[in-house]
């Protein structure tokens, strides 16, 4: 997963710096680095379960909202580095994918609700500072 995430990081970035390319090019690239992103993070957690991996004394439950922020910092950092929102979407749709399939543990759910709904302000706001900094500086 690890080498897969790293080539498809390569093409991304071949692929933005190229002039000329559209939303359209970059699109399926971003879908697919975004859902490699997100098992890469659940791979990691599947793999150090499964060598009896204690957690460092922390339950299941406080990883898996630990994952989530950092899903969710991972997805805003790279969504407002590249402006492409398209893979913030991606970890939306796990987060509330994740909510739905954990309603019994309520702290799970909660969470991932919460990083859901929170991750599309983050973008927006960024964006929209970002936007306010470039016409200021244009008109001064």
């Amino acid at each position: 997963m690890f080498g897969l995430l790293a080539t498809l990081i390569v093409i991304y970035k071949k692929i933005t710096k190229t002039k000329g390319f559209s939303v359209w090019t970059r699109l399926p690239f971003s879908i697919y680095i975004g859902w490699v992103s997100v098992a890469t993070i659940v791979n990691t957690g599947v793999f150090l379960v499964s060598h009896n991996w204690n957690g460092w004394g922390l339950s299941d439950v406080t990883w898996t909202v630990i994952m989530l922020i950092v899903g969710t910092v991972l997805a805003f950092y790279f969504t407002s580095r590249n402006r492409d929102i398209f893979y913030s979407l991606v970890f939306i749709w796990a987060f509330i994918g994740i909510a739905v399939k954990r309603t019994e543990l309520k702290d799970v759910w909660l969470s991932a609700l919460l990083v859901a709904g929170y991750l599309p302000f983050m973008c927006f706001t960024a964006f929209s500072r970002e936007t306010f900094l470039i016409n200021n500086e244009h008109n001064k």
